[in-house]
């Protein structure tokens, strides 16, 4: 904090001053993770977290035998807390060496369709934000209307939080049913380096935020390594 109040009072080496530094509201922070846990910190409901001791969870799947949790993570959504949980898997299989030709494609991701595969399949894009849009304006003016530091205007806000977390959540649904989809029927997924950044910051920000692209690449890679196949333009088969 001192070097932070001396870069706004004195500036740096080439006398550029910082802006005014601010403090953080409780409610501006929203994760924070412990990157070790120690072995057996997970008991049958309870978690024990260090300098929160053992706290109640409700386990959305069992932890597989023989994986060690690694770090944990809490996030504060706008329907409650989250724990996210990173776990070590040393049983995850290799990249395959030898692939299926036929079982080989690549796919192009759009606006007007989510993705065209190499076979001339189309997947189509669901547009969960433009679909809820009406909704979260109403939402948005509802919080707009509030007077700020009022108990009405935070509960405005928590109704749009959990609107947006609604809208999430059926976009990473549909990301993961799509990857699963591919991957099972093919061995090698391969797709174009697109410049996410810079399309969303185009005309085109609004849709291409909705696809959601970069989280649906994302997922696609992981679930490919985990599987033992190829999801990621990188890895050549």
């Amino acid at each position: 904090m001192k070097v932070t109040f001396d870069q706004y009072l004195l500036g740096d080496s080439n006398g550029k001053r910082s802006g005014r530094p601010r403090f953080k509201a409780r409610n501006r922070y929203r994760t924070f993770t412990y990157p070790q846990m120690k072995e057996g910190c997970l008991q049958g409901k309870l978690i024990n977290l260090p300098k929160l001791g053992k706290i109640k969870v409700i386990l959305h799947r069992p932890i597989p035998d023989g994986l060690k949790i690694k770090t944990a993570s809490v996030t504060l959504k706008a329907d409650g807390y989250y724990l996210t949980l990173s776990l070590e898997d040393k049983t995850v299989p290799e990249i395959k060496p030898d692939f299926n030709p036929d079982r080989i494609a690549g796919i192009d991701m759009g606006l007007k369709e989510f993705l065209t595969t190499s076979d001339g399949e189309t997947i189509a894009i669901p547009q969960h934000y433009r679909k809820s849009q009406k909704r979260l304006q109403v939402l948005q003016k509802r919080v707009s209307r509030r007077k700020k530091g009022g108990n009405g205007r935070l509960k405005a806000i928590k109704q749009l939080g959990k609107q947006h977390k609604k809208v999430a959540d059926k976009r990473k649904d549909f990301h993961f049913k799509t990857a699963n989809y591919l991957l099972s029927k093919y061995d090698v997924v391969a797709h174009e380096e697109l410049n996410i950044k810079g399309l969303a910051r185009t005309r085109l920000a609004k849709s291409v935020l909705d696809a959601g692209w970069s989280n649906f690449l994302s997922i696609l890679t992981n679930k490919a390594d985990n599987a033992g196949k190829v999801g990621n333009p990188s890895q050549r088969p």
